[in-house]
């Protein structure tokens, strides 16, 4: 597969250091703990078992069969707009009987006026591929927050067509489609004034 095939265009904020960010608010936060909880949609396990491919928490996420739960590693978010970007460590390995593509690293990414988006380092086989916008996360983005608390619950997360591509190109199929339900997230985090450091590492 060649890397130049799925790279997304590079989102720039997502790359460089939280102070890059420009969260000029009184109320931007940086998250300094927390985790991130991916319900998969049940449709997806049964396409992916159709495909005979499976779906397993690639460390330090944890999981059970239909879940997984990713370390927060850092963010800044501005608590009133949502505005900002979540790191998390860990991901999904998605595997067949002669292929591996690993999802990790996820960068979550809201921007004003723009739909949030969860980039992803792709590994193929052990090769490392690049920064993939593979999902897009929809529903309610209310802030539940309270005092040094973030909580984002029932996020819609789908494949994006990129993502749809990666692995169909990947896995040598043409079951997936952008678009295509995911799971569902819940985010909960703490967070500190801008420039603590986080506890988890990537």
């Amino acid at each position: 597969m060649s890397r130049s095939r799925f790279l997304a265009p590079l989102v720039i904020a997502a790359l460089l250091p939280l102070g890059s960010m420009a969260l000029h608010a009184q109320n931007a936060k940086q998250l300094t703990s927390g985790t991130t909880t991916l319900t998969l949609d049940s449709n997806l396990l049964l396409g992916l078992q159709a495909a005979s491919i499976t779906v397993t928490p690639a460390a330090p996420a944890t999981g059970t069969s239909n879940s997984a739960t990713f370390p927060v590693a850092t963010g800044a978010v501005d608590m009133d707009t949502l505005v900002g970007v979540v790191y998390t460590s860990g991901g999904l390995t998605f595997s067949s009987s002669n292929t591996s593509v690993t999802v990790s690293q996820f960068a979550i990414l809201a921007q004003p006026n723009h739909e949030p988006v969860m980039y992803a380092l792709v590994t193929l086989n052990g090769k490392v591929e690049g920064l993939v916008g593979a999902f897009n996360i929809g529903g309610d983005l209310a802030n539940s927050s309270s005092g040094t608390n973030l909580t984002l619950n029932n996020l819609s997360i789908t494949l994006s067509q990129l993502g749809a591509n990666l692995l169909n190109t990947s896995f040598g199929i043409s079951d997936f489609a952008g678009g295509q339900a995911v799971g569902t997230a819940n985010l909960s985090g703490t967070v500190g004034p801008l420039g603590t450091g986080a506890t988890a590492k990537r």
